[in-house]
């Protein structure tokens, strides 16, 4: 079993990074291991990402859709790595 699971559904990833970047924010002063740029960074990866997911819920606008599909590509490329590091540290 792989621990680089992405949603595919924009819906579902949606719930999984807010899922994470909630989790991180609310943990890493007890964790204190991963550096504060990068926790801010995947706050503000997150907030890119939901500004241009909300976007695109209703109504359908190509334009916009292709937008959260960049923003959702860069964001995946941007973390996959962080993401299995976070899940291994805290999930045995």
């Amino acid at each position: 079993m792989t621990n680089n699971y992405i949603p595919r559904n924009d819906k579902e990833f949606e719930q999984f990074f807010r899922n994470i970047t909630d989790y991180v924010l609310d943990n890493n002063a007890r964790w204190k291991h991963i550096p504060k740029d990068d926790v801010d960074i995947l706050e503000d990866q997150f907030s890119q990402w939901n500004t241009a997911f909300e976007k695109t819920v209703v109504p359908h606008i190509p334009q916009l859709t292709a937008e959260k599909n960049r923003v959702r590509l860069s964001t995946e490329r941007a973390n996959i790595g962080q993401w299995s590091e976070i899940q291994n540290a805290v999930i045995p």
